[in-house]
C-alpha cells in the first residue's frame, strides 16, 4: 500500500550562506510511503501508519537549522522509516529562491 502526502507546507532555517538561513523559509514537502497494510480489510489504526503521527514527525523536523535541502530530505525520511510499518518512503522538499525558477525540487529514496 503506498500513501501519500502531499505538498505539506513548512517553515524552517534552511540556505547554506548564514545569511540566507537567518529567517525562515518557506518548503513544501511530499512523501510517496510504502508500508505493510492489512487496515483495508481490517479498518484498525494498528495495521496501518497514522497520518497524523508522520506529519508531526515531518514537522519536527523543520525545527532543526540546516544547510542543505538534501540533508533535510534525509532527516525527513528517517523520521518516517523510523515508523514499524514503513517498508519505503520518497520525499521531495520544494524550496522557492531562484529568481526565473518556480522552485529547485531535490528527490530521495530509502528503503527500512
Amino acid at each position: 500500500m503506498e500513501i501519500q502526502i502531499s505538498t505539506l507546507e513548512l517553515w524552517t532555517h534552511i540556505g547554506v550562506p548564514m545569511e540566507e538561513r537567518v529567517c525562515e523559509q518557506r518548503i513544501f514537502v511530499s512523501a510517496r510511503i510504502t508500508c505493510k497494510e492489512t487496515a483495508s480489510q481490517s479498518d484498525a489504526i494498528t495495521e496501518t501508519i497514522d497520518y497524523t503521527e508522520v506529519i508531526d514527525a515531518i514537522k519536527a523536523c523543520s525545527t532543526l537549522e540546516r544547510k542543505t535541502l538534501e540533508k533535510f530530505a534525509a532527516d525527513i525520511a528517517d523520521a518516517i522509516l523510523a515508523f514499524d510499518r514503513v517498508e519505503h518512503v520518497e520525499v521531495s522538499l520544494t524550496k522557492h529562491i531562484l529568481p526565473g525558477t518556480k522552485g529547485i525540487t531535490i528527490t530521495l529514496s530509502r528503503s527500512s
